[in-house]
């Protein structure tokens, strides 16, 4: 049996996304389309939307199987609970993670943390760090309306598995098309055995940015495993 990879994309569906919603829609079909090309068996998507609260619309299945996106289906509003996607992505996805697959959790977001009720931000790093120290998980940071290489540090994702992008359909574009490159990349790097932090290198230079701290609490680390062992109902759809 093949190894499989699994990407696992985190979409903002905030309100602020609204200004720029068919690039949204039109920037994720286009990366969709575009692993479909070169279909394969062992190439899996999973797609959580968030904005006040997450919406896991469906677990890891084979990309050929990936519907498109559209104005139905993706509608900003609300705030930003980035911190409660990532863990509930996280908690969702390892259910279906094999010995051998790799899995890349792919953030796109316009702007900051502000809503989370669950998760913290010591707790998404440790989260992110604990995956990433097992050799198959694989994290990325998108961003436009932020220094997202000072996000992306602050949740422990290396400079090189991050990027920035223009809130614009000509940066939606960009963006997806350097993604979609950037997967195909990473499946043949990852085959290979090879280093999983720098899949948008080279890229623009990292700013220099004041440190952040990286080591989360024990208290932080604990509280969320507490969390994760407790089982629980998947949320309903964003509103």
């Amino acid at each position: 049996m093949s190894k499989r990879t699994i990407v696992a994309v985190i979409l903002d569906q905030s309100g602020s996304m609204e200004t720029c919603r068919a690039a949204t829609i039109s920037a994720f079909n286009e990366y969709v389309n575009d692993l479909k090309r070169d279909p394969q068996d062992d190439l899996l998507l999973a797609l959580t939307k968030f904005n006040t609260v997450c919406e896991v619309v469906h677990d890891p299945k084979a990309i050929t199987e990936v519907a498109e996106m559209s104005r139905d289906t993706y509608t900003p509003a609300g705030n930003t609970a980035l911190y409660d996607a990532i863990a509930e992505t996280v908690e969702a996805t390892e259910k279906h993670v094999q010995a051998d697959d790799k899995v890349l959790c792919v953030i796109i977001t316009d702007g900051e943390e502000n809503s989370s009720k669950e998760t913290t931000r010591d707790q998404a790093l440790a989260l992110i760090k604990g995956k990433e120290a097992l050799g198959n998980w694989t994290f990325a940071y998108i961003g436009a309306n932020q220094d997202a290489w000072a996000v992306g540090a602050g949740l422990g994702i290396a400079s090189g598995n991050t990027m920035h992008y223009a809130a614009t359909p000509q940066g939606y574009a960009g963006m997806s098309a350097r993604l979609a490159h950037s997967t195909s990349s990473y499946r043949a790097t990852t085959a290979a055995g090879g280093r999983t932090d720098s899949l948008f290198s080279p890229g623009p230079p990292k700013p220099t940015v004041t440190a952040i701290a990286n080591q989360p609490t024990g208290t932080a680390v604990d509280a969320l495993n507490e969390r994760l062992r407790k089982p629980k109902r998947r949320k309903g759809a964003v509103q």
